[in-house]
């Protein structure tokens, strides 16, 4: 009894201890969206963070969550609080919806609006800013492995027989070729989606339908790792396909397919509860959309580029016939319209292409429209994320 005792005690000091940093990293306190943060991040990972059980992170460690305050047209006020970890993002679209239910947290179409280049600001509106040149697995310098932007070359391939054993790798570019020595793995085609026209491969269906260590209801259980099979991922939007990456520096063999909301990677030279691992999509979509370098912007020459921009737009905080541009980035924009929003890279790249589209407020000149490459664009879009 007095062992039990101690072990509530245990679980309570962490709950709490959890509580205190999530309310910390969001800013907004103890609200019914940072008690649905913890809830969805305890479950599958507090077991992972305290050693309970051998297995990729869902999320990440919650020393990596970083909030956000985003625009999305059909939020509250036009807009949420959003929290990203190196695998994912969380965030509440309709804080009065039903806090209980598995969906009032999701984790957003990341790797398709990556895959794509086109960002989503609302249901149904999008602003195109180019595919995200980042690696889908392995380590970032990697010169290699393929990248997000490759995969658009894969969404629409005729899917493969159920069962049949997958050979096919994938390179930086998307192109696909097939290596029969790949067979050995004995890897294969399972599940199909009809929303996508895609199967799922054998390792990552196993996973999705697996059981685990899960903490729920403030206590230790083996359930379900996910209450809905897609819940974490979506649907897939590409085949599985293997790729030569690097990993810790040295090259590997990977099967990797992405879902509308992740990418999963199998190695099977892993430790059994590592084979199968979500790759840091969360990480890879903060850099895309905050970054700067989202289609390859160059600061540099958006510098040199900013020259037919200072007419108007001062970068050390004086007014001109343009708003000053120095910590414009993640700054709260007023705008004509009465609105505000958040200036993230999506604002400023729109605001740069159509300059009458969200007129900020106080300044009764439109900027003109100035003939620039899509190149050129991103060039000053990552220039003025620098200024401070």
């Amino acid at each position: 009894m007095g062992l039990f005792k101690r072990r509530r005690t245990h679980v309570a000091a962490t709950m709490l201890a959890l509580s205190v940093a999530m309310t910390a990293v969001f800013s907004g306190g103890a609200t019914a969206e940072a008690d649905a943060f913890q809830r969805t991040w305890m479950r599958t990972d507090k077991p992972v963070a305290d050693g309970q059980v051998g297995r990729t992170w869902m999320w990440g460690p919650m020393e990596t969550a970083v909030e956000v305050t985003e625009r999305y047209l059909e939020a509250p006020n036009g807009e949420r609080q959003v929290m990203y970890f190196d695998k994912s993002r969380m965030e509440v679209t309709s804080p009065g919806g039903d806090p209980n239910s598995i969906w009032y947290v999701t984790n957003g179409l990341l790797v398709q609006e990556m895959v794509t280049g086109e960002m989503q600001m609302g249901n149904n509106s999008f602003d195109h800013v180019g595919a995200a040149q980042v690696n889908v697995a392995g380590d970032s310098d990697d010169p290699n492995g393929p990248t997000y932007a490759a995969l658009a070359n894969v969404l629409y391939v005729p899917l493969g027989f159920p069962e049949d054993v997958i050979i096919s790798r994938i390179d930086r570019n998307g192109v696909v070729t097939d290596d029969p020595e790949l067979t050995s793995y004995g890897v294969t085609a399972q599940e199909y989606v009809i929303d996508t026209n895609h199967r799922v491969a054998s390792p990552f269906w196993g996973f999705m339908n697996s059981q685990g260590t899960v903490f729920e209801n403030g206590q230790v259980v083996n359930a379900p790792l996910f209450e809905n099979p897609y819940y974490a991922t979506g649907y897939p939007i590409t085949e599985a396909y293997w790729a030569n990456v690097k990993v810790g520096g040295e090259y590997r063999d990977v099967l990797l397919q992405c879902f509308q909301r992740r990418c999963l990677t199998y190695t099977p030279g892993n430790d059994p509860g590592w084979q199968v691992e979500a790759g840091n999509v969360g990480q890879h979509y903060h850099q895309w959309r905050y970054g700067g370098d989202s289609a390859g912007g160059d600061p540099v020459s958006g510098e040199a580029l900013f020259t037919k921009c200072q007419a108007c737009h001062a970068i050390d905080g004086s007014s001109g016939l343009g708003p000053p541009l120095n910590g414009l980035y993640g700054s709260t924009v007023l705008l004509a319209s009465g609105e505000t929003l958040i200036a993230d890279q999506a604002y400023i790249h729109e605001s740069i292409v159509d300059p009458g589209a969200k007129r900020s407020a106080g300044y009764s000149v439109t900027m003109p429209t100035i003939p620039l490459t899509e190149q050129q664009v991103d060039d000053l879009v990552a220039y003025i994320i620098t200024l401070e």
